[in-house]
């Protein structure tokens, strides 16, 4: 099968897992924002920041790196996963005994509770890693889409019930631990793994150079993601932070659900070319101007509706996030079109280089946020110095990753970004034109809003870029009406 028609065949499931899932996503959370309070979900927020953490500690660059080594066999498997199995135990237990130290940081004596319930998903996630990489090598991209959105509806109805039958703040644990263990169960029936508990070194020490430098980018990226919320949670307080962390989880869905569309299928494909690093050029040029075409009409229309879906999604409680969210809605534009910097250093073993792009885009991130902090103290502050350091890191990355990765000339990608800046700045005039003089019911303003929005991009699409609707939908008809 040619690199188009896989990468054609990924996306396309990838993208029904990630899409069915942010609708399901959006109804459990619109939910569950009404059942539980702003505060109940900060509290959670703090405890998820540090499973992420140790989530990046278990996997230590071993998905990526099963990945790109083509020359790993099954009992080279099997041993790896034996690793991650003893890992998993070093780390819940670590987490373990670090729960009344962090409910003691953040004064919510609750923390331990939590801590120590999602100290079982810390060692379930880290059994994950190797059959979950195993599957995405042998590209059975199908059963990781339907797998994903089935675990996620069947998790979020259980919460909703557990949060309507007073279980609080713990009904948003059940997603998290129950669907780690659906999910391991799944993985091990597909990927036909065994586990070896007295695991053999040698295949680790193989990947060592590729994955140990994999895991410190992962390792400084994790800092660059979360180290917001862990110093308002700190410094402004858990009601802001759950203000902050919904603004930022919901501008996050589009970007999240890109990256979980392209890199899981890019990599797998791209690995098998990386002795041939002008194919994996010239589909990284296809790829990012794609990309680039969707995001910056997606940054203007979140940009827009921010009032109206933070109010109808959340509720009126949630007012308190319109701003912030609104602020960090300009970062799309950004941030979805560098989502496949991580597949393309690794499919060209290029590990370090991303290691050293990572620490620097973090070290901006952070410069950024720590100013915002000292000299202004709002969630809105830091919402602008994020957008900003976003901005920084956009042309530091596709600088760094054209001439390093690929020695060619950063104007080559450059220019890709002119037309869709133009489709921004035309679709925000006339967007900001129409809002300045609407004054409807809320439906009705969504309505409108996204009515002409969808216009305006249909006709971008279709006269100024190579992915013409039209086109698309009749070539789609007349293959449907040949079978």
């Amino acid at each position: 099968m040619s690199i188009k028609k896989t990468l054609v065949k990924g996306v396309y499931f990838m993208a029904l897992a990630n899409y069915s899932g942010v609708i399901v996503g959006l109804i459990i959370t619109a939910v569950l924002a009404r059942l539980l309070s702003p505060s109940d979900f900060g509290v959670v927020a703090i405890a998820m920041v540090f499973i992420t953490f140790f989530s990046l500690l278990s996997d230590a660059g071993i998905a990526s790196a099963i990945i790109q080594f083509k020359e790993l066999n099954r009992k080279d498997i099997s041993n790896i996963f034996g690793f991650a199995f003893w890992t998993g135990c070093l780390l819940s237990v670590i987490f373990l005994v670090l729960a009344p130290f962090i409910a003691r940081f953040y004064e919510k004596e609750i923390l331990i509770n939590i801590c120590r319930i999602l100290s079982i998903q810390v060692f379930i996630t880290t059994l994950n890693i190797v059959p979950n990489a195993l599957l995405l090598k042998e590209k059975k991209f199908n059963i990781i889409a339907y797998r994903r959105v089935s675990i996620q509806l069947f998790c979020g109805i259980i919460a909703i019930l557990a949060a309507i039958y007073g279980a609080g703040l713990y009904a948003l644990l059940i997603a998290p631990v129950a669907g780690s263990i659906l999910e391991l169960i799944v993985n091990m029936y597909f990927s036909k793994i065994q586990l070896n508990i007295l695991c053999n070194l040698s295949p680790i020490k193989q990947i060592f150079s590729f994955s140990a430098f994999q895991f410190s980018f992962s390792f400084i990226n994790y800092f660059g993601r979360n180290l917001d919320k862990l110093i308002i949670g700190k410094s402004i307080g858990i009601s802001q932070l759950g203000f902050y962390e919904k603004s930022y989880r919901l501008m996050m869905l589009p970007i999240q659900n890109t990256t979980g569309i392209v890199s899981p299928v890019l990599h797998p494909i791209l690995s098998d070319f990386q002795k041939t690093p002008e194919v994996i050029f010239n589909a990284y040029l296809k790829i990012t101007k794609l990309l680039a075409n969707i995001s910056f009409p997606v940054a203007v229309i979140f940009f827009f509706i921010a009032n109206e879906l933070i109010l109808l999604v959340f509720g009126t409680q949630w007012g308190d996030a319109v701003p912030a969210f609104r602020i960090l809605s300009i970062s799309i534009a950004l941030q979805i079109p560098m989502v496949t910097a991580g597949a393309i250093f690794q499919s060209l073993n290029k590990t370090k280089e991303l290691f050293i792009l990572g620490t620097l885009n973090v070290l901006i991130a952070v410069g950024g946020l720590l100013i915002a902090t000292r000299f202004y103290g709002t969630i809105e502050a830091i919402g602008i110095a994020f957008v900003i350091t976003c901005f920084i890191s956009f042309i530091n990355s596709f600088w760094t990753i054209t001439k390093y990765a690929f020695h060619k000339s950063f104007g080559i990608v450059l220019k890709i970004f002119f037309m869709p800046f133009l489709c921004y700045i035309i679709q925000f005039l006339i967007l900001y034109f129409l809002s300045n003089y609407m004054d409807y019911s809320i439906w009705l303003s969504l309505s409108l809003k996204v009515s002409v929005w969808m216009f305006l991009t249909f006709l971008y699409f279709q006269f100024f870029t190579e992915y013409k609707p039209v086109v698309l939908v009749c070539s789609f008809y007349l293959k449907i009406k040949r079978k």
